[in-house]
């Protein structure tokens, strides 16, 4: 290697042969180089070169950081997938009514509805306030199972049991008389089209 390296713009002989072949360290490790060396101290430490084309190694550049950043989003994305696809194996109607009983002490009837608001479709998962242990309960223990499978489901197919969990478990209080939990659920538009009627 030439000892004429562009990040030495600026020395004396010594002091370029003490940082020949180290132009990867930093600043810090340069100058503790040319102490250990007794090239005239930092007086003749080198210059960075300032032009575009002489930028250091390890100095990255926008295009370096441009794909780290997307890299590090496909990453995230990716363990996101991953942790979503591990809370929804297994999880059917038995596992949502554990979690409602678990945070509730109750176990309410759950509903997937559709509704519009200022024109954008809202999908969203309804804790109703009507529970099972009600003797007025308008379901039999069966069809009330059949609902939260079903429900359980579509959060599977959706990608939004995580989600649900948390929220159950994360919620202050349980559903009131006249007033469900909604848990608006984030889908795309393909996926509206694919499973709710659009007007």
């Amino acid at each position: 290697m030439s000892l004429s390296n562009p990040i030495v713009s600026r020395g004396c002989v010594q002091c370029q042969q003490a940082i020949h072949g180290c132009f990867h360290w930093n600043l810090s490790a340069r100058r503790s180089v040319l102490r250990s060396n007794s090239v005239h101290r930092l007086s003749c430490r080198p210059v960075r070169a300032t032009s575009a084309s002489s930028r250091s190694h390890d100095e990255p550049s926008d295009d370096m950081s441009t794909a780290f950043a997307r890299e590090m989003a496909s990453r995230n994305e990716a363990q996101e997938k991953a942790l979503e696809q591990g809370e929804a194996a297994g999880f059917g109607g038995r596992q949502l009514l554990e979690a409602l009983q678990s945070r509730y002490g109750r176990s309410y009837d759950v509903s997937i509805v559709q509704r519009n608001y200022l024109g954008k479709v809202i999908i969203a998962c309804n804790i109703m306030w009507k529970y099972r242990e009600q003797v007025s309960f308008g379901l039999t223990e069966e069809e009330y199972m059949e609902r939260l499978d079903g429900v359980a489901a579509a959060l599977r197919a959706w990608g939004k049991v995580k989600q649900v969990k948390e929220h159950i478990a994360s919620s202050k209080t349980g559903p009131r008389v006249g007033k469900a939990i909604s848990i608006i659920l984030d889908l795309d538009d393909d996926t509206i089209r694919e499973w709710f009627l659009i007007s």
